[in-house]
């Protein structure tokens, strides 16, 4: 199902102009900061069962999990294989990630709040090399 997984040193990169194009073909607004993420990774799974959504898979994703319903100003940006869906405000400057259960999408409570989507991967890189996912 997915080949990118950063244990094994395998990345593939998405460049700006097929994720642009993408947001217009789908109505997306991504933020700035994911775009960049995506333009290095393009999407990733790991070890412990977190899954951040290549473009690929980006919008189907979201269908499935009826955010463009339930939460229609924010995008699914992964989830960690079970209860928890991650999502970003679909605004150019958004830098938050909002962890929320699947069942209820509630950012006024999300259970957890992640201010800093590029620390958060700082974070993932650091515990991956040593060993913690």
């Amino acid at each position: 199902y997915r080949k990118k997984i950063w244990k094994s040193g395998v990345v593939a990169k998405m460049d700006m102009k097929t994720i642009d194009a993408y947001e217009e073909k789908y109505k997306y607004e991504l933020p700035l900061i994911h775009k960049e993420f995506m333009s290095k990774y393009d999407g990733l799974s790991l070890d412990n069962g977190c899954t951040f959504y290549s473009l690929e898979e980006l919008d189907a994703m979201n269908k499935d999990l009826q955010v463009n319903i339930y939460q229609p100003d924010t995008v699914a940006v992964g989830d960690d294989g079970g209860d928890l869906v991650f999502l970003m405000k679909q605004e150019k400057e958004a830098k938050t990630v909002y962890l929320v259960d699947a069942g209820d999408y509630d950012l006024e409570s999300p259970y957890q709040i992640i201010p800093d989507f590029n620390k958060w991967m700082e974070k993932l890189e650091e515990g991956l090399k040593n060993g913690h996912f």
